[in-house]
């Protein structure tokens, strides 16, 4: 869904219109709501990947989230510990228990 800013004239205020329902969803807005208006709906978005991807790995569909790049434990372990990973150097085993 496509939004847009517009400023309403003689005015500190704005509108925001949608380009999906050719309407206005806000308007008679201050700059911080406006700002407000798009932090929430970032969240809300990161909100619903976030669920789709703990889903698809919970389901053992890692690939179905990260194609071909899905790493398994020991990769990742071994790619932290490669890297010097935080995780990695508290580690004494490739599965990730601490001593």
């Amino acid at each position: 869904m496509g939004y847009q800013v517009i400023r309403q004239p003689d005015t500190d205020l704005f509108g925001i219109f949608s380009s999906n329902t050719d309407t206005f969803v806000m308007w008679e807005a201050t700059r911080d709501e406006v700002v407000e208006f798009f932090v929430e709906e970032a969240a809300q978005r990161a909100r619903r990947d976030a669920e789709r991807v703990v889903g698809l790995v919970e389901a053992g569909k890692s690939r179905d989230a990260y194609y071909q790049f899905a790493l398994s434990w020991d990769d990742a372990v071994r790619e932290d510990r490669e890297h010097g990973g935080e995780m990695s150097a508290e580690d004494t085993t490739e599965t990730g228990d601490r001593a």
